[in-house]
């Protein structure tokens, strides 16, 4: 017969803690609380397990009597602050590591140890620290697969039913009620300085008529997209050249850095990007590329492809590599007149004026009483929140951030190239812009109409913009296609809303253009949205499906991405999510977004897309867009 062990006593810890427990289970109990239950059971458990304490546990137990009075507000606000502040995540050997977040510093997220998360606790909550929550911080805070950064304000981004934390920190200003109607002041002084106001910039359409707008306009809707929006793509780097001591890097090193969020913000050089780890750089909305060492080529080639593709792999110390989306835009500052390798037809760089403001000594004088007077207004009267209210005013979807504009400076220090030359960079990023479109090559197409490529250089390019050659019917013939490596598996291509690119495209119906348009072919599915869009009207369309729409919209600077964040898309995404492609959820989901979201929606959000084109992948099916069109729609009505 065994003997029994030795009992031991309870300690003083443990009968804090079960008093706790025992009060949020039978409180649970009470309230039909199953979660709060469930923390008392498990507290009781991790006791009790011990058998050298059953009958320091029954005599305890018969003692115990529930306070009435019990509130279980300091055990959940406890909760809830770990919840908010930290998180676990998969570390690079597979084991669990710990963030805590620094939004209100600013700053990134830290990885920490469980005693500092104890220590953190109980320094914020004092002597009424919950016995409870101090015992099970390990299982309160939240577990996440991975990390992934996107400029939303949820703090965890849920894919196929995982969640991963958002490391994205939420700029510290926000805007106010406050509507200036023009520029503040010194920010219009300082921008002068940069580029003058006689100094334009333009994009040339396919008749060769030019657009032009004030080059600081341009670059100031730059900035306020990467404020106001920085979930959108932004291709446009912008290359600030300019004498010494001009100011020129002011605009990201004190207005950008305040304005986007300092964890937003990434001054770099070419070495950082080169070094082992660089995935914090891809935690940005604005990477400033400061002077470098590298030769002007070295610089382009590197820019190339930080600037044209979305996905990257990122190396972060501790945790394991992985591919990343690209979030940020590219600003250059350089006291070089050609910092970098600019092709005559390189369309992602904005080169405004070159910058002399007052050089010599009456201007370093000027200058310096200048930035003293710009530096006291935006930190002590308030100039940084008037700039971000100004910065509300300004529409940023007027431009295109796509394809950056022509200017003198630009093509006083873009580099000439020869014929063939010039035709690759011009394919490279026609192919790069039709990665996500759906669209497959025969490169013995492109070869006839980028003469005088040969065909082994059109290779080249599309293997270069992320192309691979693979074997598929299309309209039952067999070609060898080439197609996006993303999509090397797919096939049933022409069932699945793909075109194939055929220099004299005569599928569809031919659209006439105006002044100012592009000629467009389009198919029937499109021609009754197109008749709604040129009478003004709201319009909903699907990504592949209307494919000459979406670049019309594009072009036209119309078009609306309404998919979620995590998918790319703007705050007017559906939260809700279907548990299967049925009809009945697609109802359910869309009848929740009409009762949820649409009505808190502000008249300046609805208003801002009247006329516009509303991109999803829903339709023709019932889409959340629907009810945004209408809204659109009815205002003014």
């Amino acid at each position: 017969m065994a003997q029994k062990k030795p009992q031991l006593r309870l300690t003083t810890g443990e009968k804090a803690r079960l008093d706790e427990a025992y009060s949020l289970m039978e409180y649970g109990s009470r309230t039909q609380d199953a979660a709060m239950m469930e923390v008392g059971e498990i507290i009781y458990i991790r006791i009790a397990k011990d058998d050298r304490k059953v009958d320091a546990l029954s005599e305890w137990e018969s003692n115990w009597k529930y306070d009435e009075n019990f509130d279980p507000e300091n055990h959940n606000k406890q909760s809830k602050f770990l919840r908010d502040h930290f998180y676990h995540t998969t570390g690079a050997g597979g084991g669990e590591i710990t963030f805590i977040r620094r939004h209100k510093d600013q700053k990134a997220d830290e990885v920490v140890n469980m005693s500092a998360v104890r220590d953190t606790l109980t320094r914020k909550f004092g002597v009424n620290v919950s016995f409870v929550v101090l015992a099970l911080c390990d299982t309160i805070i939240p577990s996440t697969v991975s990390r992934e950064y996107h400029p939303s304000g949820r703090k965890f981004i849920y894919s196929d039913n995982a969640a991963y934390a958002n490391t994205w920190v939420p700029p510290r200003i926000k805007p106010s009620d406050n509507q200036p109607t023009e520029r503040p002041e010194l920010w219009q002084q300082y921008l002068d300085r940069l580029m003058p106001r006689k100094h334009l910039c333009w994009w040339t359409d396919g008749d060769d008529k030019r657009r032009y707008v004030p080059q600081q306009d341009y670059f100031e809707a730059w900035l306020v997209q990467r404020i106001r929006y920085p979930s959108e793509q932004n291709n446009v780097s912008i290359v600030l050249r300019g004498n010494f001591g001009t100011g020129k890097g002011f605009w990201l090193d004190t207005i950008a850095k305040e304005l986007v969020g300092m964890a937003n913000y990434q001054p770099v050089t070419t070495k950082a990007w080169k070094g082992d780890f660089n995935g914090d750089m891809f935690d940005s909305v604005i990477i400033h590329l400061e002077e470098t060492n590298d030769t002007r080529a070295n610089t382009a080639d590197m820019l190339k492809m930080l600037v044209t593709q979305d996905r990257h792999r990122a190396n972060v110390k501790n945790l394991p590599q992985k591919f990343v989306h690209k979030h940020f835009a590219i600003a250059i500052s350089s006291n070089y007149y050609d910092p970098i390798k600019i092709d005559e037809h390189d369309r992602r760089y904005f080169v405004p004026a070159w910058s002399d403001h007052l050089t010599g000594s009456e201007g370093k004088n000027e200058t310096a009483a200048f930035f003293d007077e710009m530096a006291w207004w935006l930190n002590s009267l308030q100039g940084f929140q008037e700039l971000r209210d100004w910065f509300e005013q300004v529409e940023p979807h007027d431009y295109n951030f796509r394809v950056a504009p022509d200017s003198e400076a630009k093509d006083e220090i873009s580099s000439k190239a020869e014929p063939s030359e010039s035709r690759k960079t011009q394919l490279y990023f026609d192919l790069v812009e039709n990665r996500n479109k759906k669209v497959a090559y025969l490169s013995s197409e492109l070869q006839k109409a980028n003469y005088p490529m040969t065909d082994n250089e059109v290779q080249v390019s599309l293997r270069n913009a992320g192309y691979i050659s693979v074997q598929r019917k299309y309209g039952g013939i067999k070609h060898n296609l080439w197609l996006p490596k993303e999509h090397k598996d797919t096939h049933r291509l022409d069932q699945n809303g793909w075109t194939l690119w055929k220099r004299d495209n005569s599928d569809g119906i031919s659209i006439p253009k105006e002044d100012g348009e592009h000629e467009f072919t389009m198919y029937e599915a499109e021609i009754e949205i197109k008749a709604k869009m040129d009478a003004g009207k709201t319009v909903v369309i699907n990504e592949y499906r209307h494919p000459n729409l979406k670049e019309l919209s594009l072009q036209n600077g119309t078009l609306v991405n309404i998919m979620r964040p995590t998918s790319g898309g703007t705050i007017y995404g559906n939260e809700s999510e279907s548990n299967d492609k049925s009809d009945e959820e697609r109802d359910r989901v869309c009848n929740e977004f009409e009762t949820r979201q649409l009505p808190y929606f502000t008249d300046a959000e609805i208003r801002h897309l009247k006329g516009k084109v509303l991109m999803c992948h829903c339709k023709p099916k019932r889409c959340h867009g629907d009810s945004l069109a209408k809204a659109a729609n009815d205002l003014d009505t």
